[in-house]
């Protein structure tokens, strides 16, 4: 049985999700991201390679983030500021 052009890409951030259950392991998308640090999507999805610090990665040709990594980011910035 064949896959749809994204059987692929739903089945690996399927297992991705699946990870773990706490909030540490949780993938967020481009848009979930973008809330949480406080940017638009548009933005992020064209720098967030350049940011240090914000690790993300990609699955096909959507950008993930683990939350783990935002929350980390997010904490970095915050002790930057102060």
């Amino acid at each position: 049985m064949s896959q749809g052009p994204h059987g692929g890409i739903a089945a690996v951030l399927a297992r991705i999700t699946g990870m773990g259950s706490g909030g540490s392991n949780r993938v967020l998308s481009l848009a979930e991201t973008a809330e949480r640090i406080g940017v638009s999507p548009r933005t992020l999805y064209h720098h967030w390679k350049e940011w240090t610090g914000l690790r993300g990665f990609k699955v096909g040709n959507l950008v993930r983030f683990r939350e783990r990594n935002v929350e980390a980011y997010i904490d970095t910035l915050e002790r930057s500021a102060r």
